[in-house]
């Protein structure tokens, strides 16, 4: 089996598939030496899909990559705390804030201030992991308070939850990697933004909390069989799941940064940058080169695919995760 490999992970509950064959899925993964899974957050909720993969696993980890702020914070907390103690203390938390038009439009928040925001955020989400009647949960913040939560509580949990949090820009990835356990990089980034961008912000970031936090890096992945028409699908199915991203300002940052049009979601060099497109063999070159760059890949289908497509992919991801030699 090839060595110079990243640890690789799936991403699950993705639609059109439903939820109960994700649960297989997550098991055939774990089976095939899959490092963690992970569920999503579109048509799904994250924190409930998460539990059908715990109930699906065994051994592995299962984290959310990643559950949205659109919950409060001791709402996120309950969830996280029930998963940890349902997986017996394989569950990690995967927290992001979702794109600003995304925060208005669809859940009706204000996403002014997303650092200081989230900070307060995740200081009562760990406040409310770790409280019970002994030490209830007091904290005061511009954003968030939360005052004698846990008086209930006979006892502190029983298993402790880690946070990582989701990151594309190099703010997001400095404070992630300050006050994460780990930190999770979007699917919306290229090779060269993740080492040139996000890997200075996040040494700044290790080096602001005195340790190293764990690095995700969630990658998109269009698979074909290396004839004409089969990578003719993989390029099409690939462009069409950056069409949500579209108008999101970060991805166009980043495309910028390449040089290229980020409205030409149809141009190869565009494309290729953000979405692993190619056999096999290789998508497990491509696989290499994050080996230095994060401890964990999660692999995921591209998305808006017709469900036989995939099942099938899924089918080529479970191969990948194998490390086929």
């Amino acid at each position: 089996m090839p060595d110079n490999l990243p640890a690789l992970g799936l991403c699950l509950a993705v639609p059109p598939m439903p939820l109960p064959e994700h649960g297989r899925l997550a098991a055939a993964a774990e089976r095939a030496g899959a490092t963690a899974v992970a569920a999503g957050e579109a048509r799904y909720d994250s924190l409930a899909a998460a539990a059908l993969l715990v109930t699906a696993t065994r051994r592995i980890p299962v984290m959310t990559a990643i559950t949205t702020w659109a919950r409060s914070p001791v709402s996120t907390a309950v969830g996280a705390l029930t998963l940890a103690e349902m997986s017996g203390g394989r569950f990690t938390l995967g927290l992001g804030t979702m794109p600003a038009a995304w925060n208005r439009d669809f859940h009706g928040l204000d996403p002014s201030r997303p650092l200081a925001r989230l900070r307060e955020y995740v200081a009562v989400v760990r406040a409310a992991c770790q409280a019970w009647a002994g030490a209830p949960a007091e904290v005061s913040g511009e954003f968030f308070s939360v005052a004698g939560y846990g008086t209930d509580l006979a006892e502190p949990p029983a298993y402790p939850v880690l946070v990582h949090l989701a990151a594309t820009r190099p703010a997001m990835a400095r404070l992630a990697a300050e006050i994460g356990d780990g930190v999770i990089v979007n699917v919306v980034h290229t090779r060269r933004w993740l080492r040139e961008m996000l890997l200075p912000a996040l040494s700044e970031g290790d080096a602001s909390a005195g340790r190293r936090a764990y690095r995700t890096v969630m990658l998109r992945v269009a698979v074909h069989d290396g004839s004409g028409p089969g990578r003719a699908e993989a390029m099409s199915e690939a462009g069409a799941s950056l069409v949500r991203y579209r108008q999101v300002p970060y991805f166009r940052e980043v495309a910028a940064a390449e040089g290229l049009d980020p409205d030409r979601l149809d141009h190869e060099s565009l494309v290729t940058r953000f979405v692993a497109v190619g056999t096999v063999e290789e998508i497990l070159a491509r696989l290499a080169s994050y080996r230095d760059s994060c401890d964990l890949v999660l692999l995921a289908p591209a998305s808006g695919l017709a469900l036989d497509r995939q099942a099938r992919t899924y089918q080529a991801l479970l191969r990948l995760v194998a490390r086929p030699a």
